[in-house]
């Protein structure tokens, strides 16, 4: 008896000196990000599973109405930490603004491009002189459509319109013919493929790509190191997890999208988690070949350096 008496008040010493102090609160970071879809799977995932409780941090994700807005969000202040395409934290360094990207989730582009079911396009050269629906100027999409069309030949200011309609427009837009040919990242992807109304012209998601990363301001993170990391370590947690464990992907992705057809979802969902990063890290040559989109479709006029762009001293050893 007196053995277990002992053990009991271990325990009970162990509990009381592991206990947060009286008035203790985690960390809370302000996570802004694009629209909700599959790219941030990871973060759902993470917030599911209770990965950023565990790394002892609060997340209030933020949901803005595209990229370019989530930048002028992160450079002004209103939140913390921006998860988006790696173009914006290469635009926003070509500014001059002291942004660093400190983890990537997606190292694959994230889209496919389609053209309307029975225009009679077959190739991208086949744009010429067509409408092509993106979701604003700019934006990621908007980038890879004109990367491709510039690679085919075509002029992507004299030879083809590009119209902005948004996330789900375009869906619509390429659905009722509005538009010809558009990029869609999931599940918007696999919803056109279901319906059956468009074609595939290119699928990106072959391409090695920062597609969607974490960014932050230098001073911000000089502030927030652990909080950052924290979110950092749980995020890609959740990554590894969707990798490892699809079905457990599919019924967190089936959840967040509760109004979508589940079928559709999971089929989304496993078309996505080999675009998903289970290292974290960057490589040298897919953020070149993001610059070279950048630089081909004359959205920055130079490559900026490589080495203050990404900070990865963050990311868990392995």
């Amino acid at each position: 008896m007196r053995g277990k008496s002992i053990a009991a008040v271990v325990i009970l010493l162990v509990a009381a000196l592991t206990a947060p102090l009286p008035g203790y609160t985690a960390s809370r970071l302000r996570v802004g990000q694009v629209y909700v879809w599959l790219g941030d799977l990871p973060q759902y995932i993470a917030q599911e599973k209770g990965f950023y409780k565990k790394h002892d941090v609060e997340i209030d994700f933020i949901t803005f109405r595209g990229g370019g807005e989530l930048a002028s969000a992160l450079v002004g202040g209103s939140v913390d930490v921006a998860v988006a395409s790696l173009d914006h934290a290469i635009k926003m360094r070509e500014k001059g603004l002291d942004v660093v990207s400190v983890l990537v989730t997606q190292d694959k582009l994230g889209f496919t491009m389609f053209a309307r079911k029975g225009s009679g396009i077959k190739t991208v050269a086949d744009l010429k002189g067509k409408v092509l629906g993106t979701s604003a100027p700019g934006s990621a999409s908007d980038n890879y459509m004109r990367y491709l069309v510039a690679k085919a030949g075509l002029d992507p200011i004299k030879d083809v319109t590009l119209i902005a309609s948004g996330n789900e427009g375009r869906v619509a837009a390429l659905k009722q013919g509005t538009v010809q040919a558009a990029a869609f990242s999931e599940p918007a992807t696999s919803l056109v493929l279901n319906e059956g109304f468009g074609e595939v012209l290119h699928d990106g998601t072959q391409w090695e790509y920062p597609f969607t990363v974490v960014m932050v301001k230098r001073d911000v993170l000089a502030k927030n190191r652990d909080a950052i990391k924290a979110f950092v370590e749980a995020t890609l947690e959740g990554a590894r997890l969707a990798r490892a464990n699809p079905a457990e992907a599919e019924a967190v992705a089936v959840k967040l999208f509760g109004k979508a057809d589940p079928q559709m979802i999971r089929r989304a969902t496993r078309n996505y988690l080999p675009t998903f990063s289970e290292t974290g890290a960057f490589s040298e040559k897919s953020v070149k070949f993001a610059m070279e989109v950048l630089i081909d479709t004359k959205t920055i006029k130079e490559a900026v350096p490589i080495a203050p762009l990404l900070d990865q001293s963050l990311l868990p050893k392995r």
